[in-house]
């Protein structure tokens, strides 16, 4: 579904994960600042993905592996670190 965070399968035996988390777009009127603001927007677009996971098949053990597609969350690909600092946020949710 356009514009909601979605969990993917992927059955193509292409050595990617089975589960394909994608990222909602970017909000309407949504701008990015700086990076404290760009880590949290991360964190949330990511955090959608993950709830949409975890309340369609979870509990999960630490096995548990997916593919997160962040493209359309219009994130800024220049700065991995602020990204890489949202994703840790949105991760540490589900210990």
């Amino acid at each position: 579904m356009v514009g909601r965070a979605q969990v993917l399968r992927n059955s193509r035996g292409d050595g990617a994960p089975p589960i394909i988390l994608a990222t909602p777009p970017l909000e309407s009127g949504a701008g990015l600042g700086g990076s404290a603001e760009a880590e949290e927007h991360a964190a949330r677009m990511v955090g959608m993905a993950v709830d949409q996971w975890v309340s369609s098949e979870g509990p999960f053990d630490s096995s548990a592996l997916c593919l997160v597609h962040i493209e359309a969350s219009g994130l800024d690909f220049s700065d991995l670190s602020t990204i890489a600092g949202g994703l840790r946020k949105a991760f540490e949710r589900y210990p």
